[in-house]
């Protein structure tokens, strides 16, 4: 019997140990959204797959699609998360972004969308042009964006640029500084209403 395999990008937001050596993981995938799949032997020495597979990494996944869950079939890693570990206030971002994902994401939907637009501004704060005191500014940037793109915070005048603007610059940061403490008001408040 052949399957067909799926390939796509994905952010492993998190992942639990399941039966002798798999592992089974929690994906934001671009052509999916969030999903849960597995990985045979994965956490075994032997295991070529342990290294592309870590929690928090960007990976190209390949994936077949099971009956009640997604079997990981390959993977190869991506060096974002590697690439902004000589940076700890990059790594807090990540980390913190992604732990948003985590809370606000349910089911497999696809959103592309949402998921070029976190790649883009880490691809942004990879390529170290913003500086470390810019980086409030970058998040409440990109969390307004995420939360805008899932329904949990409206559009209003004084945030409408930075919602739809997709290019990622230093001026567009520093933008922010303006109405950040609006910015970050507006995130609690719907962060409070959604109940997560």
């Amino acid at each position: 019997m052949s399957y067909h395999i799926y390939r796509t990008k994905g952010f492993i937001l998190g992942s639990w140990d399941s039966k002798e050596a798999n592992k089974t993981f929690s994906i934001f995938t671009r052509e999916f959204g969030l999903i849960h799949a597995s990985a045979q032997s994965v956490r075994s020495i032997s295991s070529k797959l342990r290294f592309h597979l870590q929690d928090l990494s960007l990976a190209d996944i390949s994936l077949v699609k099971g009956k009640e869950i997604w079997r990981i079939v390959s993977a190869s890693g991506n060096e974002l998360y590697g690439s902004l570990k000589g940076n700890m206030e990059h790594v807090r971002l990540y980390v913190r972004i992604l732990g948003l994902l985590k809370r606000l994401l349910h089911g497999e939907e696809k959103n592309e969308r949402l998921f070029d637009m976190v790649n883009e501004a880490f691809e942004f704060l990879k390529s170290g042009k913003i500086p470390n005191e810019q980086m409030d500014n970058l998040e409440c940037i990109l969390v307004l964006k995420i939360l805008h793109n899932l329904g949990y915070v409206g559009e209003p005048d004084k945030f409408k640029h930075f919602i739809e603007k997709t290019e990622w610059n230093e001026s567009f940061i520093l933008a922010m500084a303006g109405v950040q403490r609006d910015a970050i008001r507006a995130i609690n408040q719907s962060l409070k209403e959604s109940h997560l």
